[in-house]
């Protein structure tokens, strides 16, 4: 999720932890339903995995979960907040025959897509 900590200083993040995150958490799984897994994985990421989607298929997919969060009204207090999230795909095993070794190509591919914010990075 981007720019978390903006809304952790507005709100607090007990109150973040108590709306967000669980909309969030509850958004993804809604999506992935039936096509995977969906796991909170620190304070404002998240890990999907998707055993059964290829790299054009998992491409289409991540455009679908960006676009979703970044249309959702996520409820604090009496206020609605817009979010968007940034993200990074790995592909086994062109990323490597681990899942330390994808999830570590995923988390390059992260960090360079939130550098920019906003959209959904393939691993080189």
């Amino acid at each position: 999720l981007d720019h978390l900590k903006k809304l952790n200083d507005r709100y607090t993040e007990t109150v973040i932890d108590k709306t967000i995150l669980p909309d969030a958490m509850r958004l993804l799984a809604g999506l992935v339903e039936q096509r995977g897994g969906g796991y909170r994985q620190g304070g404002d990421e998240f890990l999907l995995i998707l055993p059964n989607l290829d790299k054009e298929e998992a491409l289409v997919f991540a455009e679908k979960i960006r676009s979703r969060f970044a249309s959702h009204q996520f409820r604090v207090k009496e206020r609605t907040e817009a979010l968007t999230i940034s993200g990074g795909m790995a592909f086994w095993p062109e990323h490597g025959e681990t899942y330390e070794a994808v999830l570590q190509k995923a988390n390059q591919a992260k960090k360079a897509a939130k550098q920019t914010r906003g959209i959904i990075l393939p691993a080189n």
